[in-house]
C-alpha cells in the first residue's frame, strides 16, 4: 500500500491536489475495515511528513500541489530561482518516499 502511495506521488509531480491522493483513497467507502485502518494511518504519517518540512519546503510544496503555480510562478513569488524550486519538490518526494516507506 505504501509503495501505491508514492507510486502515485510519483505520478503527479506536475498534478494540483497532492493531498487529494490520500482524501480519495481515504474514501474508499467499500473497503473492508482494515485496509481503511491502513490507510488512514499512511494519510496521517503523509500529513504528519508534509507537516514537518523545512518551511520554505513546505511553502514550494503547498504552492506547487495545492495552488498548482508553476515552477517560474513560484520561483518568481519566492525570489528564488526555478533550480531551487525543483529542488524543494525533489526533496520533499525524497522525504515522502523515506517517511513513508520507515514505517514498513
Amino acid at each position: 500500500m505504501q509503495n501505491l502511495i508514492v507510486d502515485r506521488s510519483r505520478l503527479l509531480i506536475n498534478r494540483t491536489e497532492h493531498t487529494a491522493l490520500i482524501d480519495t483513497i481515504e474514501a474508499a467507502p467499500d473497503a473492508d475495515p482494515a485496509y481503511q485502518l491502513e490507510v488512514k494511518d499512511i494519510a496521517d504519517r503523509y500529513r504528519e511528513i508534509v507537516a514537518g518540512f523545512p518551511p520554505k519546503m513546505k511553502q514550494v510544496f503547498v504552492m506547487s500541489r495545492v495552488e498548482d503555480l508553476d515552477h517560474k510562478e513560484i520561483a518568481a513569488r519566492l525570489g528564488i530561482s526555478v533550480k531551487t524550486v525543483r529542488w524543494h519538490l525533489s526533496e520533499a518526494i525524497v522525504r515522502l518516499d523515506k517517511g513513508l516507506r520507515d514505517d514498513d
